[in-house]
């Protein structure tokens, strides 16, 4: 019988649990019962909640669930989501909230663990933008011998938008693999104030022969910069031996809205490519959508 009751009693605890995710006025209404409440029962509810609870506990309860965040964020027996979304709510709480001074110490300690997933949820959690306390740290760990915590410092300190780091990531591309050069130009145009600094670096990838890096290069530029800024670039492209850099082409082009580019797309009316084709014709009534006249 008391086997049943408590069964009961832990089944009700987690409705509650579903209501406070579902009903934030309710969560305040009864904040000092429900924060040790969603703490409490937390292992014993579904992935899908345990994301909107770790949610709601990052956003209204950031003083009283930094250490509960970090145990979520190192505990290999969650899954990968529900870890990803702790680490994510913990560099939250580390930038609004003061008092976590020891939670951060033990995270920057954690970066220097023999454990790589210790190392890699440290860094998601401590790359936040202004973080500039871990800027260091994190970058001695583009050095790691395990090629995914390079990447993941990469990310990180594209996240802490500290300007230093164009120029380190920049020395990185010379020696890089080519997984993590892709990593690097996926996130150097996030660092906008430095686009002249940048822009040629994608530049000169595009005019590179490693077809994958041309094609991702390409894309990124388009993130930072005008495409008639670049017609000399763009009239090259047109005639590429790559079809997907070609394609890719015509629809940044037709995406453009500027009128110096129709000579371009017409110009690629001959591509033999029947894919390439269609997509040049597409862009022309993208641009003739944007710029009517």
């Amino acid at each position: 019988m008391e086997t049943i009751i408590k069964f009961k009693s832990k089944e009700l605890h987690i409705k509650k649990l579903q209501e406070y995710s579902e009903n934030v006025n309710l969560f305040f209404k009864e904040y000092e019962k429900a924060v040790p409440l969603l703490k409490r029962y937390f292992k014993d509810i579904e992935n899908e909640l345990k994301l909107r609870v770790i949610l709601l506990l990052g956003s209204f309860a950031k003083e009283k669930s930094g250490w509960f965040c970090y145990q979520i964020t190192m505990d290999v027996q969650e899954d990968g989501m529900v870890r990803d979304t702790a680490a994510l709510q913990l560099g939250h709480i580390l930038r609004c909230s003061i008092n976590n001074e020891n939670l951060q110490e033990t995270l920057l300690m954690d970066l220097k663990s023999e454990d790589k997933n210790k190392r890699e949820y440290a860094i998601r959690a401590l790359g936040f933008e202004g973080n500039q306390r871990a800027a260091l740290p994190i970058v001695e760990l583009l050095y790691d011998p395990d090629p995914d915590i390079q990447e993941c410092a990469v990310n990180a300190l594209a996240n802490l938008r500290c300007p230093s780091v164009v120029t380190i990531l920049k020395n990185q591309l010379e020696k890089a693999s080519e997984e993590k050069v892709k990593t690097i130009l996926f996130n150097l145009w996030r660092f906008e104030e430095q686009k002249k600094e940048i822009i040629p670096i994608y530049l000169n990838y595009i005019k590179s022969g490693d077809p994958e890096l041309r094609f991702f290069s390409l894309i990124m530029l388009n993130n930072i910069s005008n495409v008639e800024d670049h017609l000399e670039q763009y009239s090259n492209l047109i005639i590429d031996n790559d079809k997907r850099i070609r394609k890719i082409t015509a629809e940044l082009l037709g995406k453009s809205g500027s009128k110096k580019v129709k000579p371009l797309l017409n110009q690629m009316l001959e591509d033999e490519d029947m894919e390439v084709k269609k997509a040049v014709v597409n862009a022309l009534k993208d641009l003739k959508q944007i710029n009517p006249a």
